[in-house]
């Protein structure tokens, strides 16, 4: 009501208003990166990765069994390596080839000597073990998990928070200011430990903690700033703001009232009490009955 231009006011608290519900949208996108439904989403994807592998792991063992092969032949690196020979012979060597090419004047696609029978059969026999399902899905697990992390590398988890909007929280409430800052850095922190789970400790049991959340707090903001533009908007309006005027004079004079309650209820007491007291002394009065003892007397 004091305001020289309401409406302008109102418009400027609307995007303040804007403003923040605009910081509330971007932490809303951040959430879903880290929040405890995609914690468990990338320990499950990590979980079944590592279980894969362990399966591989026990199928290149038994892979190795058979025969003295180097250390490590059958696991990832190798299977690397073996891929790499296989791209290599169906694009350049022998691209009209089957592959394994193990027939009469093939060579080692490495060294490039002739193979032998016994080189040949291990040829096979290592392919045979990278069609088998184990392997299969092991390297489909991986390439989620990898898949997963990327995504979460690539996430923009910043609130974006510039000076201006930090200054605007600032004067809007401090505290809240300081909650938006303190999650910030909460979120950022866990999509840290999301990717080390995933990619080095496989531990997934404590999580770094998102205990500040402040889009509540945020909301409420938003909510106080719309309520004020109105008010104002209708401030704005002139026959809104006759209204408004009625209704702040009697608001003043029930205040002003307010404190003298106790007075004002003693005087209505008091009136009350002399309204009886006339009333009574009205019936005191004996001519009534003294002219009516006459008229009995004259009959």
């Amino acid at each position: 009501m004091a305001e020289n231009d309401p409406k302008t006011k109102a418009k400027g608290l609307r995007l303040s208003a804007q403003r923040v519900d605009g910081l509330i949208s971007r932490i809303e996108a951040a959430l879903p990166y880290v929040n405890e439904a995609a914690t468990q989403e990338l320990k499950l994807c990590d979980t079944e990765t590592e279980a894969t592998i362990k399966a591989e792991s026990l199928d290149a063992e038994n892979l190795r069994a058979g025969e003295p092969l180097l250390p490590g032949t059958g696991d990832l690196a190798w299977k690397t390596l073996f891929d790499a020979a296989r791209s290599f012979s169906v694009g350049s060597a022998y691209p009209s080839e089957a592959f394994p090419h193990v027939c009469s004047g093939a060579k080692c696609l490495l060294c490039q000597q002739p193979l032998n029978q016994d080189a040949a059969n291990r040829m096979q026999r290592f392919d045979e073990f990278l069609k088998q399902e184990t392997a299969k899905l092991a390297m489909v697990k991986r390439q989620q998990r990898a898949i997963a992390d990327q995504k979460l590398a690539k996430a923009s988890l910043a609130f974006g928070l510039e000076e201006a909007l930090i200054e605007e929280l600032k004067q809007l409430d401090p505290t809240v200011l300081q909650c938006v800052q303190d999650f910030e850095k909460q979120v950022e922190t866990r999509r840290t430990w999301l990717r080390a789970s995933l990619n080095n400790t496989h531990d997934w049991d404590n999580p770094s903690p998102l205990d500040c959340d402040p889009l509540e707090s945020l909301k409420e903001i938003v909510k106080t700033l719309l309520d004020q533009a109105r008010d104002l908007e209708d401030a704005g309006d002139e026959n809104q703001r006759k209204v408004l005027e009625v209704e702040r004079a009697e608001l003043r004079a029930r205040f002003s009232l307010s404190a003298r309650s106790e007075a004002v209820q003693d005087l209505v007491r008091r009136m009350k009490i002399k309204a009886a007291l006339i009333k009574c002394k009205d019936d005191l009065k004996t001519k009534a009955i003294s002219d009516k003892a006459k008229e009995f007397a004259s009959q």
